[in-house]
């Protein structure tokens, strides 16, 4: 869908897929279907959200949208995520402005009911946002063919009950004495799919791949000229390597701010390969090599009780004689420029502060707190118009996936070694813990966090984007005033 006007309306309902019984966005009678949006800088999403699941006893089937890496209000009708719910029967309208300075590039929408945020993710609640510059001039990659990307990761057969039982320890109590109605007497206490003697490249069990915007799995790819792939991962917890044979990819886009958005950072980066995680996008460049390769996705190790994340092929590049570009002609890509993002200059943090991701056989902790949705009460207080410096630690033998709403941030260093690299970002991988010798030392990374922009005011969370640990409590508050 395209904005008009400067205007972009949707209507979206949240129904039940059958025979699976699965959550699914609706868009035009068409179950399963999530359009992308494409919208200008300064423009207005007026998106009507009709919730018509079937109140049941496995989960309360309560759904909302977040914008996923937009700079916009997290107040009511706009990016507020923890008490706007539409429960079975009732409707959410949002009126999203989208800043005049938004960076151009790929965001997302999805659910954000959390509890049931992992459940709808699995199954497809998610579709792709992207921000084209208000002016189109020649470095837009007007003359460069493109192709949008959604990965998934969803279950062979979608049921509540075969998702994590920390991912829905609201609805526990009631899924078991159903279940036991129907004779289910076993649960497995434990995600099915962490690594275990199969390690880390083993097959994933329980869930399969899924990748939109491509033709049965090919795109086309002319010798000697550039497309851009603009890549989102909107699985619930999957982490996608991502490289091509025979080539180096020229990265332009993380989380929707061009790479030189961060001063110093050159337009282009030519790389082997990129992880992705969970929530994160990534917009590079490929060269069409006159013979066939292959977009994949490289085993990723995540630690000694992560999920497995196996290797993968996720398309075919297939040779052609030429593409079409997205401006109708057959330009040379060669001929045009990368976009250039407006540079964002960093500023002394005003405040640093730990966070620390945790985990037992109880669930998943920030800083030792488990998210109460009673409570509500902000983990952290913050001073708009600053930057702070955090420090996020990892106290657990596998990765987790930092992101913060409504900001980006700018990662400094992993494990205590400073990166070269430096990017906006509003997702980054934690490492897990190191055991050297009787020692244990957390993983960390340490970021600079961006509350500068005045439109930025209000109570929003920042969690683990894996989003079965974020449904199991590692989510919470910040509060900016």
């Amino acid at each position: 869908m395209q904005s008009v006007g400067g205007r972009l309306l949707l209507t979206l309902d949240a129904v039940m897929e059958f025979p699976s019984g699965a959550p699914a966005f609706a868009y035009n009678g068409m179950i399963g279907v999530a359009p992308t949006l494409r919208v200008k800088q300064g423009d207005a999403i007026l998106l009507t959200l009709h919730n018509r699941l079937p109140p049941t006893n496995f989960t309360p089937n309560a759904v909302n949208v977040h914008f996923h890496g937009l700079d916009v209000s997290p107040n009511t009708a706009q990016d507020e995520v923890v008490t706007t719910l539409a429960n079975p029967g009732q409707t959410i309208h949002y009126a999203l402005e989208i800043p005049a300075t938004q960076q151009p590039g790929l965001y997302w929408y999805h659910t954000h009911s959390h509890g049931e945020a992992y459940w709808q993710a699995t199954s497809g609640m998610s579709g792709a946002i992207l921000v084209e510059p208000a002016t189109h001039h020649a470095s837009d990659f007007a003359a460069i063919p493109q192709n949008i990307l959604i990965l998934r990761d969803v279950q062979d057969h979608p049921n509540i009950i075969g998702v994590p039982w920390y991912a829905r320890k609201g609805t526990v109590a009631l899924e078991m004495a159903a279940a036991r109605q129907h004779g289910i007497t076993q649960y497995h206490p434990a995600d099915p799919d962490d690594v275990d003697s199969g390690g880390p490249c083993s097959a994933e069990r329980y869930m399969h791949v899924t990748i939109e915007g491509t033709h049965d799995g090919v795109l086309q790819s002319a010798p000697g000229q550039r497309q851009l792939l603009r890549v989102l991962n909107a699985s619930g917890g999957r982490i996608f390597d991502l490289a091509v044979d025979g080539e180096r990819l020229g990265l332009v886009g993380i989380d929707g701010y061009p790479l030189n958005a961060y001063p110093g950072t050159p337009s282009v980066v030519w790389v082997d390969h990129f992880v992705l995680p969970p929530g994160g996008r990534a917009e590079f460049l490929v060269t069409g090599q006159g013979k066939e390769a292959y977009l994949r996705s490289r085993c990723y190790n995540s630690g000694p009780v992560g999920d497995r994340d196996p290797a993968l092929i996720l398309a075919r590049l297939v040779p052609v004689a030429r593409l079409r570009t997205s401006a109708g002609s057959s330009v040379a890509a060669e001929s045009t420029e990368p976009p250039s993002g407006d540079p964002i200059t960093v500023q002394a943090p005003a405040v640093q502060r730990l966070v620390t991701f945790s985990e037992d056989a109880a669930g998943y902790y920030i800083n030792h707190q488990s998210f109460d949705m009673k409570s509500m009460k902000p983990m952290f207080v913050v001073r708009s118009g600053t930057m702070e410096r955090w420090v996020i630690e990892n106290d657990t033998d596998e990765v987790h996936a930092f992101h913060i709403h409504q900001v980006h941030f700018v990662v400094d260093d992993v494990n205590g070694r400073p990166l070269t690299l430096r990017y906006w970002q509003d997702t980054a991988i934690v490492p897990p813990q190191r055991h050297i010798g009787r020692n244990t030392i957390p993983g960390r990374i340490t970021a600079l966090i961006d509350f500068r922009s005045p439109l930025i005011k209000g109570t929003f969370p920042f969690h683990c984007h894996m989003l079965d640990h974020e449904d199991g409590g590692m989510m919470a508050l910040v509060k900016v005033i």
